[in-house]
């Protein structure tokens, strides 16, 4: 059986590459996530979200300009390297990658149950739960591991 940090890789990888079309591999859909909303590793230690405050990105150097880098008395902010992890796997960017893949989806059917589930039924099955998502969280490494697999299912 695998286990959840393969299945979550397994998803992101296939989200990622669904939500950039024109990737020809899982680099370069990687390059593209490089933006407004990205998420990178820094090399020094820690974690970053690309946000308005970031001066300039460097795909070539693989370093990150910020003004939260800027030291006292020195000329430039400073350079720190990342490695690309992507945009959060939100439920629209699930939604996208899972509805390219089946068809039946594109039609699926959608209940609300106390005001933050949302699930998805089969609708070939009635009343068959094909997944549920939490809507009080918002990526999917957030969600409950049951709806990671199941995702995961789906997408492979």
């Amino acid at each position: 059986m695998k286990t959840l940090k393969q299945i979550q890789e397994e998803n992101r990888k296939f989200i990622i590459m669904a939500n950039n079309p024109t990737a020809k591999t899982y680099e370069e859909a990687l390059e593209m996530e490089l933006g407004y909303g990205c998420i990178v590793l820094l090399r020094e230690g820690g974690v970053h979200r690309i946000g308005d405050e970031d001066m300039s990105l460097h795909k070539e150097d693989r370093y990150v300009l910020s003004h939260k880098n800027y030291c006292e008395g020195c000329p430039e902010p400073r350079k720190i390297g990342f490695q690309i992890i992507g945009k959060p796997l939100t439920l629209s960017r699930v939604l996208i990658s899972i509805r390219k893949h089946f068809e039946f989806f594109k039609n699926y059917n959608k209940l609300l149950n106390n005001n933050h589930i949302l699930e998805f039924e089969n609708p070939d099955k009635d009343s068959e739960i094909l997944l549920s998502w939490d809507l009080t969280k918002e990526t999917l490494e957030e969600q409950s591991e049951e709806t990671q697999r199941e995702i995961n299912k789906l997408l492979n």
